[in-house]
C-alpha cells in the first residue's frame, strides 16, 4: 500500500484515503499533516489545485478519531454556504469510512436537521462565521461546543481584510471560553498579500502558530481584449465557446450576470448557459454546481459565488468581464480553469472602456510577479465591539466588562482596545435600550431580555444589511431567488418583465406583508434586477500602477505589447488611438501626484488614482463641504481612477479646486 507523504496519519485512515484514489501527497500535505497532526497552530498558504483542503482535512479525521468522545470536536469554517456543502460532499464519505459523523449547519439548513444535529451530534460541523455567532448564545447548542478541540477556517483571504474578520476573531476568543482550553487553530488561504497580518488575525495574541506556504508557480495564460459593448461582447462569448468543452463567465455583480445570461442565451440560443449566484435559491445553485462537475454544462455565468474551492470538475477556460478589481481575485477566478495542479489556468479579460484596459493590466501584473496588493485590517470595529459585548453578555446573563475587555484583548484586531473605549460603547448600548449599566464592586453589564436577544440576533452579519423579497414561481410555486426590497419597492410594478435565474419573468403579484413577489414565465425581454452593496473595492496599488503605466505609454510612446502585457490585437489598437488623442490635445496626464479636474457639462470629474477606498473617502468630504459651503445638492460616483460630481446646478472645476 503505497502513502507516500502520509505516513503520520493512523493507518486506518491511510488504509481509507488510498481506498479513495489518494496514493501520493502533494507538496502542501506533506508539509501540513505532521504539523496538524502534532497539534500545531498551522496556516496553509496554497494556490488552487494544490490540495491544501485534503491538507487539512486528512488530518482533521486522524485527530478527531483520537480524541474519542461525544460531541462536536471540530468546527470547519468557510465564509460561503456553497463551499460548505462542497466541503461536506467532498469528505462526507471519507468520514463515514473511517467511523465518524460530519455535517453542516448554516441558513439554508432545515430545522429538522439542525435538531438532528442537537440530539445527536456531528463529529465535525462545516458552519459559516454567522452561524458560529448564533451558536454561542443558543442554549440547546452552546454546551454541544464545549468539547470542540479544532477549528478550521477555510478560505481566510475572503475574511481578514472585512469586519467579518474581526468578529471571527472574537468568536474564536468567546469559544475559548466556551471549551475552557485553548483549541487548535487551522487557516487555509490562496495567496494572500499580508501572511504576517492575516496569520495574526486568525491566532490572536500570544499563540505560536507556523506558516506554510506553497509557492509552486502555476502557469497563468490570460489575454486582455477590449470589445465595444455588451451586445458584442456576447457575440465573441459565444465565438470563443465554439472550441471549448466548458467555461466560466465571471461578473462583478449580480445584476450582471443576470444581463450577460440573457445576452449570451439570445446570441446562441442553442448553448446551454445557466447562471449561479447568492440570490439565487439553494436548490438552482445545487442544480448548477452538480451539473458542472459531471460535465453535463458547457456554459456557466456567475459571481464570486463559484469563486473559491468549489469542486466543479474540469473548466476548459474562464472569461472575466470586467476588470478582476484585485490580483486575488483574478487569480482566484482564471485558476478555476484546468484546475488540476501543475496545470496552466487559462482564460480572458475582456473589458468595454480604456481605464479597465489599464487597470485589468495592472492586476495582471501584480498577480504574475507573486506581489499581492495588501489589504487592511479593520482595527476595533465599534459596531463589531457593540455586538460581541451583547452576545458576551446574552451567554452569561450579565457580564463584568473587565473580564471582557481582558477577553476581547486576546484577538489581534482589539489587542489596543483601551476600557475607556469599551465604557464608552457600552454607554452607548445602555442608552439604546440594548443594555443595562450597573456597578457592583466593579462595572458589570446585564441583557435587557427581548431587546438584547433581537440586536443580537439582527446583526449576526456585518456584511450591510439588505431586505429581501422571495421570488417565487406562480406556476410551480417553487421559490428562484432573492430580490432587494429596496429594488422590488422602487422599480417593480405587476406586468414588469426581470431576468432572473437566466430567463425573464412577468410580475404577477408584489405582496409586502408577506415579503414575496410572484412571477410566471414569459418569452419576452426584460431587465435584470438591481441588487445594491456589491462593489468590489480595487486597492491603492492597483490604481497607481494603472496610472503609472498611462503616463508612461503617454510620455514614453511605448506599447503595453512592447512591454510584455498580454493584450489582443483590437485592445493594443484602442489604447493607441487614445493615447495619441491625448498627445494632439495636450490633456494633462493624472497619476498619483497629480490630480486632474475635469468638466464636462454639470458634471465634474476628479482624475485622482488612489483606488476605490480613498476615492470614496475623498467623495464623501468634498460631497459634504458643496452641500454645506456652497449649498449644492451635490451626488458622487466613485471608480479606482475618478470621482464624478454631479448636481442640478452648475459644479464648476473651480468650486471643486477651493
Amino acid at each position: 500500500m503505497s502513502v507516500s507523504g502520509f505516513e503520520s496519519l493512523s493507518e486506518g485512515l491511510r488504509r481509507v484515503i488510498v481506498s479513495y484514489g489518494y496514493k501520493e501527497a502533494t507538496e502542501v500535505q506533506r508539509r501540513a499533516i505532521p504539523l496538524i497532526v502534532k497539534g500545531k497552530n498551522v496556516f496553509v498558504v496554497a494556490p488552487t489545485g494544490s490540495g491544501k483542503t485534503e491538507a487539512v482535512f486528512f488530518p482533521l479525521i486522524d485527530l478527531v478519531l483520537r480524541f474519542g468522545g461525544e460531541g462536536i470536536k471540530a468546527l470547519y469554517v468557510t465564509p460561503m454556504r456553497a463551499l460548505n456543502r462542497d466541503i461536506l460532499r467532498r469528505m462526507m464519505d471519507i468520514a463515514l469510512s473511517s467511523g465518524l459523523k460530519i455535517a453542516v449547519r448554516h441558513g439554508d439548513t432545515r430545522q429538522a436537521e439542525r435538531k438532528e444535529q442537537i440530539e445527536s451530534p456531528p463529529d465535525i460541523l462545516i458552519t459559516t462565521p454567522e452561524m458560529l455567532q448564533a451558536m454561542l448564545v443558543a442554549k440547546n447548542v452552546r454546551p454541544l461546543l464545549r468539547w470542540v478541540r479544532v477549528v478550521v477556517v477555510d478560505e481566510f483571504h475572503e475574511l481578514f481584510s472585512s469586519k467579518r474578520g474581526a468578529q471571527l476573531a472574537v468568536a474564536l476568543e468567546r469559544l475559548v471560553d466556551v471549551t475552557e482550553h485553548d483549541f487548535q487553530r487551522i487557516g487555509l488561504s490562496a495567496t494572500i498579500g499580508d501572511l504576517e497580518g492575516s496569520a495574526r488575525m486568525l491566532f490572536g495574541v500570544g499563540r505560536d502558530f507556523v506558516v506554510i506556504n506553497v509557492d509552486v508557480p502555476r502557469g497563468i495564460d490570460v489575454v486582455i481584449d477590449y470589445v465595444g459593448g455588451e451586445e458584442d461582447v456576447a457575440k465573441e462569448i459565444v465565438k470563443l465557446s465554439h472550441d471549448k468543452s466548458s467555461i466560466i463567465l465571471f461578473t462583478n455583480t449580480r445584476q450582471m450576470a443576470e444581463h450577460m445570461t440573457f445576452q449570451i442565451s439570445n446570441a446562441d440560443p442553442s448553448l446551454q448557459v445557466l447562471v449561479h449566484h447568492g440570490s439565487l435559491d439553494r436548490t438552482v445553485r445545487e442544480r448548477v454546481e452538480k451539473m458542472l462537475r459531471e460535465g453535463k454544462l458547457k456554459f456557466v455565468v456567475s459571481t464570486s459565488s463559484l469563486e473559491l474551492g468549489i469542486d466543479i470538475g474540469s473548466v476548459d477556460y474562464v472569461i472575466q468581464f470586467g476588470s478582476p478589481r484585485d490580483p486575488t481575485r483574478l487569480l482566484q477566478r482564471i485558476g478555476r480553469s484546468m484546475h488540476r495542479f501543475g496545470e496552466t489556468a487559462k482564460g480572458m479579460i475582456m473589458v468595454t472602456n480604456v481605464d479597465e484596459v489599464f487597470e485589468a493590466i495592472s492586476i495582471f501584473d501584480f498577480a504574475k510577479r507573486g506581489s499581492l496588493a495588501s489589504l487592511p485590517i479593520y482595527k476595533e470595529p465599534l459596531d463589531v465591539l457593540a455586538h460581541q459585548l451583547v452576545g458576551y453578555i446574552l451567554e452569561r446573563g450579565g457580564a463584568s466588562l473587565h473580564d471582557f475587555l481582558k477577553m476581547i484583548r486576546r484577538s489581534w484586531p482589539y489587542k489596543d482596545l483601551s476600557a475607556e473605549k469599551l465604557v464608552e460603547v457600552s454607554e452607548f448600548l445602555e442608552k439604546i435600550g440594548k443594555i443595562r449599566l450597573y456597578i457592583n464592586d466593579e462595572l458589570k453589564a446585564r441583557s435587557r431580555s427581548s431587546l438584547t436577544i433581537s440586536y443580537y440576533y439582527e446583526n449576526l452579519s456585518t456584511i450591510p444589511e439588505t431586505k429581501f423579497y422571495n421570488a417565487i414561481d406562480a406556476v410551480s410555486n417553487r421559490r428562484i431567488g432573492m430580490l432587494d426590497e429596496e429594488y422590488t419597492r422602487s422599480a417593480l410594478n405587476e406586468n414588469a418583465l426581470i431576468i432572473l435565474a437566466g430567463r425573464v419573468w412577468r410580475v404577477v403579484d408584489i405582496d409586502p406583508e408577506n415579503e414575496r413577489i410572484l412571477l410566471e414565465p414569459v418569452e419576452e425581454i426584460g431587465d435584470a434586477p438591481i441588487w445594491f452593496g456589491e462593489t468590489i473595492p480595487v486597492p491603492r496599488e492597483v490604481a497607481e500602477l494603472s496610472a503609472e503605466l498611462r503616463r508612461k505609454v503617454i510620455e514614453y510612446k511605448i506599447s503595453l505589447s512592447e512591454l510584455g502585457y498580454p493584450l489582443s490585437e483590437r485592445a493594443a489598437k484602442i489604447i493607441s488611438q487614445l493615447l495619441d488623442e491625448y498627445v494632439k490635445k495636450n490633456y494633462p496626464i493624472p497619476d498619483s501626484n497629480l490630480i486632474v479636474i475635469e468638466q464636462v457639462g454639470n458634471v465634474c470629474i476628479l482624475h485622482s488614482s488612489f483606488g476605490t477606498r480613498i476615492n470614496r473617502a475623498i467623495a464623501m468630504i468634498v460631497r459634504g463641504i458643496l452641500n454645506k459651503e456652497a449649498f449644492l445638492k451635490s451626488q458622487y460616483v466613485v471608480d479606482s481612477m475618478k470621482i464624478l460630481f454631479y448636481s442640478k446646478a452648475l459644479i464648476t472645476a473651480e468650486v471643486i479646486k477651493n
